[in-house]
């Protein structure tokens, strides 16, 4: 009786002590995980002027971080989309033109993000790095004033150097925010872009003879109806 009673015990032991330290050591983790997260988020508050964004998963992306299995992990990624949003607009107004403008509409004014091709005046807090992400301005002459050059071969701003998006993509962002996100420069198609009107001849500008070449084909992106595309910072993650 008494070798059956051990026995008993033991197998009780061995059975309901496991179940105690999973559900112990579950809850220290994600007790752990926790305060962390809210440290790190009042370090960049305190930081940026706003908390970044963020995802947290457990042991593999989309499990939820209450569904924990030990040994984990837990992880937080953090997305500055936000704060590089911000400091990309401050910089394209300060990089603009005071006084280009059309239609009463100053260029400076209208440096737009976007998230899923839809424009806001701010990021969401829910973004995540599922979300297409890219800054432009919809006014038709944007991607002129970026080359700098008139149809007649003269330079176009005067007050300011061309290349505004390049240079606040390349010279700040870029280098800036190397180590949280992949930010690049290049030309797209806003929702809301500025349809030709009329059909208009490619011209390329030659720099060592001054000079425009005029193709004498009609392109389809310079025909009537054609969008014109923007020049864009556009802002994804690290894989």
């Amino acid at each position: 009786m008494a070798s059956a009673g051990l026995r008993s015990i033991r197998r009780t032991v061995t059975v309901n002590w496991p179940a105690r330290h999973e559900r112990e050591g579950r809850a220290l983790l994600i007790r752990r995980a926790a305060e962390g997260h809210a440290r790190i988020m009042r370090e960049q508050t305190s930081r940026a002027g706003f908390a970044p964004n963020y995802e947290a998963y457990a042991n593999s992306p989309g499990r939820p971080v209450a569904s924990v299995k030990l040994p984990g992990p837990i992880v937080y990624r953090y997305f500055y989309y936000r704060e590089i949003v911000a400091v990309a607009l401050k910089a394209l107004r300060d990089a603009s033109p005071v006084g280009a403008k059309s239609k009463g509409v100053r260029y400076r004014d209208m440096h737009t993000v976007y998230v899923n091709g839809v424009a806001m005046k701010s990021l969401p807090p829910s973004v995540t790095a599922k979300d297409t992400i890219f800054i432009a301005n919809p006014l038709q002459y944007s991607r002129r004033l970026e080359i700098g050059k008139t149809e007649s071969g003269r330079d176009f701003l005067i007050s300011v150097p061309n290349r505004i998006y390049e240079r606040v993509t390349k010279n700040l962002l870029a280098p800036k925010y190397r180590n949280v996100a992949r930010i690049s420069f290049s030309y797209i198609t806003p929702p809301d872009a500025y349809k030709l009107k009329h059909n208009q001849a490619a011209r390329n500008w030659i720099a060592n003879q001054s000079r425009w070449y005029v193709s004498p084909k009609q392109r389809s992106d310079r025909a009537k109806g054609a969008v014109v595309r923007s020049p864009a910072i556009i802002i994804e993650p690290l894989s």
